[in-house]
């Protein structure tokens, strides 16, 4: 069962752990399912106050860098089969 996340509570803790090094703030979003990355962007596209910051700055980078990694992965399966057929 996938556990729920309060986004907007994630991004303040977050948010107030910058003081610390960075890697701590890539290190807790890196452990987020795709879905509670996607959640912790969402929230930080509709918050002002958040938008520009240091932490949805990092979560756009690692969602974008996922997102590619998986259009890499189902390109490189697509010319696999187009081989095999």
């Amino acid at each position: 069962m996938v556990e729920m996340l309060d986004a907007e509570k994630f991004v303040r803790v977050l948010d107030h752990a910058i003081i610390r090094p960075v890697h701590f703030v890539r290190f807790n979003l890196e452990g987020l399912s795709d879905g509670q990355l996607a959640e912790v962007v969402k929230f930080c596209n509709s918050d002002e106050a958040f938008k520009d910051g240091e932490v949805c700055q990092t979560a756009r980078r690692i969602r974008k860098r996922r997102l590619e990694s998986k259009a890499r992965k189902a390109r490189l399966e697509l010319a696999e089969f187009e081989m095999a057929s």
